[in-house]
């Protein structure tokens, strides 16, 4: 099971971004975070096994590319992280789309 990856503070959230050969730390401040966004998505288990699945999508301006959660790779936190980036956006101003209801 994978630790914990996404840590909240009242107006910043630390990102631990797995990377090739290393994890690295993203610390966004809300101002730099453009848009938090949930989706469904298809996937497989064991590469044959169609299922449904969801994804976090994180897009900064500060990072050039997306910051992408699959609940597969962090099932244990998964709602843990949905709600709390649900709640930063709220508080902080940010762009967030639901596309999981």
């Amino acid at each position: 099971m994978a630790p914990k990856r996404i840590f909240f503070d009242k107006t910043e959230i630390v990102f631990m971004v797995p990377g090739q050969k290393k994890v690295v730390r993203r610390e966004l401040a809300a101002k730099d975070i453009v848009r938090i966004q949930f989706d469904e998505s298809d996937s497989k288990l064991l590469g044959i096994i169609p299922q449904k699945s969801e994804t976090i999508t994180v897009v900064s301006g500060k990072v050039g590319t997306p910051i992408v959660y699959k609940k597969s790779q962090n099932k244990k936190y998964f709602d843990e992280y949905k709600s709390g980036l649900a709640r930063f956006a709220k508080e902080n101003n940010v762009t967030f789309t639901d596309n999981t209801k």
